[in-house]
C-alpha cells in the first residue's frame, strides 16, 4: 500500500517539476527575445534553469522553517497584551530601582576595575564617591 502511495506522490511531484520547468522556460525564451533596452528585461543565468528540478524542495524547507517562526509569533501575538497588563510598572517601584541601580552601579564598578587592574582597559575611568 505504501508503495502505492510513493508512486503516486513521485509521479505527481515530477509532474509538478515538469509544469515548472516548462514555465521557466517559457518564460525566459520571452524574455531572452526581448530587446536590451526593454525595461521589462531581466539577466536571468541559464543556470537557473537547471536548478528547476530542486525548487519544490527549496520552497518546501523555507515552508518548514517559516511555520514554527509564525506559530511563534502567533504566541507572541496573543501572550503579549497579558505580560502588559501582569507587568505594568508599580507605584512603589522607585525604592526598588534604586536599590536595583545601586547593585548594578556596584557590579560595574568593581568589574572595570578589574579590568583596569589586568590591563584590558585603555582608559581609566574617574569614580565618584
Amino acid at each position: 500500500m505504501i508503495f502505492i502511495q510513493g508512486k503516486v506522490c513521485l509521479g505527481t511531484g515530477a509532474l509538478f517539476i515538469l509544469i515548472l520547468f516548462y514555465c521557466a522556460f517559457s518564460a525566459y525564451r520571452v524574455n531572452a527575445k526581448r530587446q536590451p533596452d526593454d525595461p521589462d528585461k531581466k539577466d536571468y543565468p541559464r543556470l537557473s534553469l537547471w536548478l528547476i528540478p530542486a525548487t519544490p524542495f527549496i520552497w518546501l524547507g523555507r515552508l518548514i522553517i517559516l511555520a514554527p517562526w509564525s506559530i511563534v509569533f502567533g504566541i507572541f501575538l496573543v501572550i503579549f497584551p497579558f505580560m502588559l497588563i501582569i507587568f505594568r510598572p508599580l507605584p512603589e517601584t522607585d525604592p526598588i530601582r534604586r536599590a536595583i541601580l545601586k547593585v548594578g552601579n556596584g557590579a560595574l564598578k568593581l568589574n572595570t576595575r578589574l579590568l583596569l587592574a589586568l590591563g584590558l582597559h585603555a582608559k581609566p575611568i574617574r569614580f565618584s564617591a
